[in-house]
């Protein structure tokens, strides 16, 4: 809302259509927050779309250059490192339930990095042979603690179980903005979720998108 304020405060006839897209962008998102609060059991419909014909790369792009971009506070913290594929076909997903799974990952890389800086690559791949495009969101910082990588008896990561779970690991609720994100993409989407600590440090999502594969 404080970016919808301050765009709107500062709009002049030169910069009027650009202030347009991003109001009307964070807008819709703010919609969507409140309608998945308000129906739990959504129709899938609103969710896996013939009609939606969604551009992760665009996505990435926008959330990117104006939501962690604009935060004032950031200074030098973290900084971003894009590597998007413009083979990337389009999804039949709801632009903003990708917001919804991304931004928490890459929020989770910019809390979570223990470091004085941190840098995080956002790439995207297509591959044609198999029909598969993949999206991973990588960071310098400290990496996952190890009992978050492991696996319940479901096989599903313990950072991606609810918060009462993932939060008692590092004394916050760090958990839960993963929980949303692989619920969404997994459960909503039938999409591919995971996540790795890299051997050269930091830690690494992996999202994997079937196409025509979804729900």
């Amino acid at each position: 809302m404080g970016f919808i304020k301050n765009d709107v405060r500062m709009m002049t006839p030169g910069n009027l259509e650009e202030s347009k897209h991003r109001v009307i962008a964070y807008s819709n998102f703010i919609s969507r927050i409140i309608y998945d609060m308000k129906w739990y059991d959504q129709d899938i419909n609103t969710i896996v779309n013939p009609v939606f014909r969604s551009d992760i790369n665009a996505i990435i792009t926008f959330i990117v250059d104006n939501v962690f971009l604009r935060i004032s506070s950031r200074n030098d913290m973290f900084a971003f490192d894009c590597d998007l594929d413009p083979r990337m076909p389009a999804v039949p997903v709801n632009e903003f339930i990708i917001w919804e799974i991304l931004e928490p990952l890459i929020q989770n890389s910019i809390d979570h990095g223990a470091q004085s800086s941190v840098t995080i690559t956002l790439a995207t791949r297509f591959d044609p042979e198999a029909n598969v495009s993949t999206v991973r969101i990588q960071d310098t910082g400290a990496g996952i603690p190890a009992m978050l990588l492991e696996r319940d008896a479901r096989g599903i990561r313990r950072i991606f179980e609810e918060k009462k779970l993932a939060g008692t690991a590092s004394g916050s609720h760090s958990g839960y903005g993963c929980h949303i994100a692989y619920q969404m993409a997994v459960g909503k989407c039938g999409w591919g979720l995971d996540a790795e600590n890299l051997q050269e440090g930091g830690c690494c999502f992996t999202i994997t998108i079937p196409h025509g594969a979804q729900r």
